[in-house]
């Protein structure tokens, strides 16, 4: 590490600012030129900010052609510049010029995908027995469920291969040891749980007589039960079982000796060696699938000739320790700008590192007090401990700091400069936390405020009062702790028609995806009664759960009644199935698109969503996330369907972004960033110090756990990651003879210290947001709940103890007064709602995105070629394949069959148990019944290519092609090549179900002509392997129909 000077930016200090100067000054002075620059941001919006302020400034200069070379600057994202990098030498690490780079959505889901099915049947059994045992239960939030989460197991896979991703650990053999240490220094050697069968049938045989010789009364009989059901499984011991027969005993009193025997081994449950060898058993299986996983994700990547973003950072760092390699960047750049440094990963750290070796200068600019995002992977003991070491100033290395506040008025300059000075002392020199005020408060505005919360005035109301007093909505901000927080508001300010904004809110979690999803499902099955009761009581507001199993019972009493008439008469579903033929036609994005709009949803989501304008945004993200979605399964080679979007959707999680002019509500953690006029902060009585707490969150779960805390003498030590399951069921907290040896344990110390002090960055963050006006929404404490527990947990320990009934406050004790802005009753009673939301605002849609467009012109799916050909010939082979049920996605049936089709061969007599497992595994078992009708429809094929064109060498099932055509990129699969002595014969597969009388009529949307411009594609892609096309064919195995279509006659579709 050399030449590298680190600038201590706090919160509004100018970092953007000096960042654009110094380059500037730079290019000004003819010391680099603007594309002998790299610069890295966090953000891909905050590069093209700098970027455009970096312009600005050259243009003030006079030097215009400098800023016009400013675009050739390598300004982006770390990935951004990695991809760059990777892209000019892709050859010098052995991997393809034609490298595809994977989507953070598409790894996200394949990672979704993969995990469920990476362990065998019998690990399956044992993960799913670890849940049973431990009773590990899904939660809602913090409400805990009644049912098992047989998936639990995936959360701790992905967080393991997430650290050694980010630490490049690729041997697990150290973190299982640690992680086995960890857990086995709690077992007690006179713990003694390991009953025999015979011990436990004993205390069975004795406990059982002895409850039966008691008076009945429920509670007892309950005892009995479980004691019945205990021993249907002493010979198989779980420690479920052992639980079951511990709880019988205690009440009444006078039980036996072998039963009191067995409760007092049982209160050593926690520190037995049963217990250990269950944890050993899980921990020992993840690591194992961890290293699978990796491999087979490596695999997976090299088949499709892809690259993720952690491929980038890794290729990076090789570059960087290839010498020849380094000698040839630091030729063609000399300067490194690095935003945003303390949110750095490790390997991102680590790359920045081996640039500063080549570059002439680097400027990395940064904020201890900022670093919140751990959950991201960044580091703080690493990039605090790379920041020490630039700060001994050796190999041309030095600091600065930006020690004045552009943002805040100076009453909140001070406030925030008392109150963290006394956080961070133990970390900070003072000059990295004190900032001097460079506004002036002209306007004598009263910057720091605070109001008393109560249960008729909350934050809306007080918003309200602002919005009175002539502040704008999207001038105010809300900051809480939880999403669950902000959507309370959201309700409440919609109560007074104030308009907000959830930026950082997932779609999922809005009614609106509920509506849209059932919708979807309807289109694929008319019967779908699950769905359309949701969509039932999601937009009529006078039916109830009542009536919805009320209707279904008639309908399914009902002999003349049909599944497709049950709530047929609500009005969107009475919609949504008058278009339905039509939509099944639609690709996904297509489908998606048009259901949206022509169903108006725009307009009913106001009857689910409380903040409307947030549930336009749902709606747009999820026809936004239909394209995405497609062109995930172009580069996959999978087929788009409406349950495989849904998946893609739930799996990816994507947020809405809400009214830009309304109130912005946020999480701490999300406003990071940002700056607002106004600014209410909320959850101050949280209390962030809870040990109990702090040792599960800590402790239980997946962590990194480095061999030495990293220092400025040696910022990169070895680093393993520690998994320690969670085995205590629906308990709160850890048992006290365990959680008692953890708290004085010396690595809790120092994880308790680590989160105590990113909580205190958190309410750093959130402080340092305002320009104008802070304002603190005061909670009354409560038993769980001290008033400002936060901040005191901080280290604020002047705080008082009591809310003033009124006037002025010094909140902190730090001899800043805080206004009381609490409503009056007068001013509460004389509140009247904020009315000013534009209820034309949900139009224009802006539908198009232009990154999509742009993206759309590059890549291209052959399905997506609309032009129109004629038939030459047909052949109705007068053989159906029949559905014994109708099927709720003909796109699924589709690939089904053609999945039969390319396994059946003659030589294989049992193909139809291939055949049977194929349609069990599409969720087609009660549709496709006819095995012998599909196997029909396969030869009937056979037979008229044979005879028409001669046998085949060779057939090619889904044959993979890349075609570049005029400056696109057509990516897809040829369903079936025919090929002879003569040359190939295309086919391609269609379900449509419509019969001859459709499918051939040129009038009809469903006219096979219209499939020449996917042909067109197939052809040209074969023609340019080299190979002769005779025809070309749709063949519809359902209907029996095979037609010959022509070359295309360019028309648009209608």
């Amino acid at each position: 590490m050399k030449n590298v000077t680190y600038i201590n930016a706090g919160a509004g200090s100018g970092k953007t600012y000096r960042l654009t100067e110094t380059l500037t000054q730079l290019i000004k002075e003819g010391k680099v030129k603007p594309e002998q620059v790299i610069l890295t941001t966090f953000t891909t919006k905050a590069a093209n900010e700098f970027k455009e302020k970096a312009k600005a400034f050259l243009f003030d200069e006079g030097l215009y052609e400098e800023a016009v070379q400013l675009d050739h600057a390598m300004i982006g994202t770390v990935h951004s510049v990695c991809q760059r990098m990777i892209g000019k030498y892709w050859f010098n690490l052995g991997l393809s010029p034609n490298m595809g780079v994977m989507a953070e959505e598409d790894t996200t889901y394949y990672i979704s995908q993969s995990l469920a099915e990476l362990p065998t049947e019998a690990e399956l059994m044992q993960l799913h027995s670890f849940a049973r045992e431990f009773d590990l239960r899904e939660t809602d939030g913090f409400r805990v469920k009644s049912t098992i989460n047989y998936d639990f197991w995936q959360g701790h896979l992905k967080s393991i291969i997430d650290f050694a991703t980010n630490y490049e650990i690729d041997d697990f053999t150290k973190s299982e040891t640690e992680s086995l240490d960890y857990i086995r220094q709690f077992v007690k050697g006179d713990s003694n749980c390991n009953f025999t069968y015979e011990e436990l049938k004993a205390v069975v045989d004795e406990h059982e007589a002895f409850l039966r010789s008691k008076k009945q009364s429920d509670a007892n009989d309950k005892r009995i039960d479980k004691l019945v059901q205990a021993r249907r499984y002493l010979h198989r011991l779980t420690l479920g079982t052992l639980k079951d027969i511990n709880s019988t005993i205690g009440t009444p009193k006078g039980y036996g000796p072998l039963a009191d025997d067995f409760s007092s081994r049982m209160e050593n449950i926690w520190t037995s060696k049963i217990i250990y060898d269950k944890q050993e058993g899980y921990i020992k299986l993840l690591f194992n699938l961890a290293k699978r996983w990796k491999e087979n994700f490596a695999q997976f990547k090299r088949n499709k000739n892809l690259l993720d973003y952690n491929d980038m950072e890794k290729y990076m760092r090789q570059l960087m320790q290839n010498e020849n390699i380094a000698s040839e960047i630091a030729l063609s750049y000399r300067y490194l700008f690095v935003d945003e440094f303390q949110d750095s990963s490790p390997i991102q750290v680590k790359i920045f590192d081996a640039l500063s070796n080549i570059m002439e200068q680097s400027y990395w600019v940064g904020d201890y007090k900022q670093a919140i995002y751990s959950f991201r992977g960044s580091d703080i003991a690493l990039t605090k401990a790379v920041v020490d070491r630039v700060a001994k100033k050796e190999n041309g290395c030095d600091t600065d700091t930006l020690d004045k506040s552009w943002r805040s008025l100076p009453g909140i300059v001070d406030v925030n400069n008392a109150v963290f000075e006394k956080t961070f002392a133990d970390v900070l020199d003072r000059n990295n936390i004190h900032l001097d005020q460079v506004r002036k408060n002209e306007n004598s505005e009263d910057s720091l405020r605070y109001f008393v919360a109560g249960e008729k005035c909350g934050v809306a109301e007080h918003v309200l009062k602002l919005l009175s007093q002539g502040a704008k909505p999207n001038e105010i901000a809300v900051l809480a702790r939880t999403n669950a927080t902000l959507a309370n508001v959201a309700e409440n300010l919609k109560d007074w028609e104030i308009p907000s904004s959830r930026e950082d809110y997932s779609v999922i979690a809005s009614p609106v995806y509920p509506l849209v999803a059932s919708l979807l499902r309807i289109v694929g099955s008319s019967r779908d009664a699950l769905s359309k009761a949701t969509v039932a009581i999601l937009t009529e507001s006078d039916c109830t759960t009542q009536q919805i199993i009320e209707t279904k019972i008639l309908n399914d009493t009902d002999v003349s009644a049909k599944a497709e008439d049950y709530l047929a008469d609500v009005p969107l579903i009475s919609q949504l199935l008058a278009i339905r033929p039509r939509l099944q036609q639609q690709s996904v994005s297509s489908l998606v698109e048009s259901m949206i709009i022509e169903l108006d949803l725009y307009d009913v989501i106001k009857k689910v969503e409380a903040d409307s304008m947030f549930g336009t945004s749902c709606l747009q993200t999820i026809i936004n996330v239909t394209r995405i979605y497609e062109d995930h399964c172009i580069q996959m080679n999978l087929p788009a369907t409406i349950e495989g979007f849904l998946a893609y959707l739930e799996n990816i999680s994507p947020v809405g972004s809400g009214d830009p002019n309304g109130v912005q509500l946020h999480t701490y953690h999300s406003c990071k960033g940002l700056q607002w006029k106004y600014v209410i902060l909320m959850s101050l009585n949280t209390d962030v110090s809870n040990l109990k707490k702090s040792v599960r969150n800590e402790t239980y779960g997946v962590h990194t756990i480095h061999s030495n805390e990293p220092s400025a003498e040696n910022p990169y030590p070895e680093v393993s990651v520690r998994l320690t399951p969670w085995v205590y069921g629906t308990a709160k907290n850890v048992p006290d003879e365990i959680s008692g040896k953890i708290e004085n344990s010396d690595g809790f110390k120092r994880a308790y210290r680590s989160m105590l002090a990113e909580t205190n960055r958190v309410l750093y963050v959130g402080m340092t947001r305002p320009q104008d006006v802070l304002i603190l929404c005061i909670d009354e404490p409560n038993k769980n709940a001290t008033l400002l527990q936060w901040p005191k947990d901080d280290g604020v320990d002047t705080i008082v103890e009591n809310i003033p009934k009124s006037g002025d406050w010094d909140v902190f004790g730090t001899g800043h007064l805080f206004k009381d802005f609490s409503l009056t009753q007068s001013e509460l009673d004389n509140l009247t709602p904020y009315g000013k939301i534009d209820e034309t605002v949900f139009m224009p849609l802006n539908l198009k995105t232009p990154s999509f467009e742009k993206h759309e012109l590059r890549y291209l799916s052959p399905s997506r070629i609309q032009a129109k050909g004629d038939v030459a010939s047909h052949h109705d082979f007068e053989k159906r394949i029949p559905f014994a049920k109708q099927p709720t996605d003909m796109a699924t049936v589709g690939d089904c069959i053609h999945q039969i089709f390319a396994g059946i061969e003659e030589e294989h007599p049992a193909y139809k148990i291939d055949m049977d497992e194929t349609i069990m595994s599409y969720g087609l078992r009660a549709v496709l019944t006819d095995k012998d009708a599909i196997t029909l429809a396969w030869k009937n094929l056979c037979s008229f290519l044979t005879e028409k064109h001669g046998a085949y060498i060779k057939t090619y099932h889904e044959r993979p092609f890349r075609l570049e055509r005029d400056g696109q990129i057509i990516i897809g699969s040829i369903d079936l090549v025919w090929q002879t002595d003569e040359g190939d014969i295309l086919v391609d597969f269609k379900t449509c179900p419509l019969g001859k009388n459709v499918t051939l009529n040129t009038d009809s949307e469903y006219y096979v002509g219209w499939y020449a411009g996917q042909l067109n594609a197939y052809e040209d892609a074969l023609k340019a392997a080299g190979e002769k096309v005779l025809k070309r064919y749709i063949y519809y195995p359902v209907s029996g129909v095979l037609a010959e279509v022509t070359s295309t006659i360019e028309t648009p579709k209608p």
